[in-house]
């Protein structure tokens, strides 16, 4: 089956809206960590460890539309 990402495109969106509004006012446990990065490109991630793992407390903690997509699938 083929299976289309853009609804779970707008649930990453929200929930990294979230992450960030909740950063910004400090709402959330985690630390006014500013900027934040997306995580939903693996490849950017895997650059931000090798090449500069001081970045890694600045990426959001969501996870990419595949990802969520994937854990909807399988439900």
């Amino acid at each position: 089956k083929v299976f289309d990402t853009s609804f779970t495109s707008d649930l990453t969106a929200v929930e990294e809206t979230n992450e960030f509004l909740g950063r910004l006012t400090g709402g959330q446990q985690l630390p006014q960590l500013l900027p934040q990065f997306t995580s939903c490109c693996p490849g950017w991630v895997k650059f931000c460890e090798q090449f500069h793992p001081e970045l890694l407390p600045n990426l959001s903690t969501c996870k990419s539309p595949q990802q969520m997509l994937g854990a909807l699938v399988k439900r």
